[in-house]
C-alpha cells in the first residue's frame, strides 16, 4: 500500500485543485468593492473609513461562504467525481469527506460570528445566505428534475451570488444612516448585472470538447454543443452589459471603454475558438471569460473612487 504524502502536503494540493485561496480572496475583494461603491455612488456619498472598514469583514464572510460551498459540492457529487474524476485529490483519499464536512462546521459559525460584528441587517442577510446555501445542498429537494434542465439548475445555484451582492448592500446600510436605499431598482438591476456574468462563467466553465464529454458529467456543450455554448456564453455577457447601461447607476465614460473593449477582445477570441474548436482551447474558455468579468468590477471601483 503507497503511503499518503504528509498532511500539510494534501491539503495544499487540495486546495490548489479545489479552491485556490489567492484566486478566491481577488475575486471576492472585486465583487464586495464594486457593489459597495456602486450603492455608494447612486447615493452621492464617498467611501469613508466607516463605511470601507466593514468591507473587510463582508468579504471575509464571502470568502468563508464560497468554501463551505466548496465543501457541499465536493459532497453532492463525489459518487460521479471520484468515479469520473479518480485522479482528483479527494477521489484519491488524500482528504476525506469528514475532514471537509469539519470545515464547514467550522466555516458556518465564523461567517455567523464575524457577519455580526458588521450589524444587524447584514447579520440577517448572511444567514439568508447560509439557509440558500443549504437549499443548494439539498438540489431544492427536486434533484432529480434539476438534473434534467441543467439551465435551470444553473440559473438556481447561480443566483446566490445575486444575494451575495444584495447582502453588500445591506451590510453597508448598517453603517449609513437612514434613508439609506438597499434595495433601490438601480442596485438591484446592477445585481442582475453581476448574476448574469458569473452564470455566463458557471457556462464556460461547462464547455467541452465532443470527444471530452463523459456520459455521467453535464455540461452545456452537451446540450447546446461547443458553438451554442459559446454564443451562451457572449449573450449572457452582452445582456449583463445591457442592465447595468439601463440601471442609471453612474458609470464613468472610461470604465465604458475598459469594459468594452475587454468584452470585444473576449467575443473576437471566443468566436476565433467556435470556428476552429480544439479541446485545449475549449477548456480555456472559463479563463477567457473571467479575464473581462474581473476587469468590469477593477474598472467600476476604480471610476466609481474617483468619482
Amino acid at each position: 500500500m503507497t503511503s499518503l504524502p504528509p498532511a500539510p502536503q494534501r491539503w495544499a494540493a487540495y486546495f490548489k485543485e479545489r479552491f485556490k485561496i489567492g484566486t478566491n480572496l481577488i475575486a471576492t475583494a472585486l465583487l464586495v468593492g464594486a457593489a459597495a461603491m456602486a450603492s455608494l455612488r447612486l447615493h452621492e456619498l464617498m467611501p469613508t473609513t466607516a463605511v470601507l472598514g466593514p468591507l473587510s469583514l463582508i468579504s471575509a464572510v464571502y470568502v468563508l461562504i464560497f468554501l463551505h460551498l466548496r465543501v457541499f459540492d465536493e459532497h453532492k457529487d463525489y459518487a460521479v467525481d471520484s468515479v469520473r474524476f479518480p485522479q482528483r485529490v479527494l477521489s484519491k483519499g488524500w482528504v476525506t469527506l469528514p475532514q471537509l464536512r469539519r470545515i464547514a462546521n467550522v466555516a458556518i459559525p465564523l461567517e455567523v460570528i464575524i457577519a455580526g460584528l458588521v450589524g444587524p441587517r447584514f447579520l440577517v442577510a448572511t444567514l439568508t445566505l447560509i439557509a440558500y446555501s443549504l437549499l443548494m445542498l439539498k438540489e431544492f429537494f427536486v434533484a432529480d428534475w434539476l438534473k434534467r434542465h441543467m439551465v435551470l439548475y444553473g440559473m438556481s445555484h447561480m443566483a446566490i451570488l445575486f444575494l451575495m451582492v444584495l447582502g453588500v448592500f445591506v451590510g453597508i446600510g448598517d453603517r449609513l444612516p437612514p434613508g439609506f436605499q438597499p434595495f433601490a431598482s438601480p442596485l438591484l438591476i446592477y445585481g442582475g448585472t453581476i448574476y448574469a456574468w458569473v452564470y455566463s462563467l458557471e457556462i464556460a466553465r461547462k464547455i467541452r470538447a465532443p470527444e471530452k464529454e463523459m456520459p455521467d458529467v453535464d455540461t452545456y456543450s452537451k446540450i447546446l454543443g461547443p458553438t451554442g455554448a459559446i454564443i451562451a456564453v457572449i449573450a449572457c455577457q452582452l445582456a449583463g452589459l445591457g442592465l447595468l447601461a439601463i440601471s442609471r447607476l453612474p458609470v464613468p465614460l472610461t470604465a465604458w471603454y475598459v469594459i468594452g473593449g475587454m468584452t470585444l477582445l473576449e467575443v473576437i477570441i471566443m468566436a476565433a475558438v467556435a470556428a476552429r474548436p480544439t479541446a485545449a482551447k475549449l477548456a480555456k474558455l472559463d479563463n477567457v471569460a473571467a479575464l473581462p468579468f474581473l476587469t468590469l468590477q477593477l474598472a467600476l471601483i476604480i471610476g466609481w473612487a474617483r468619482g
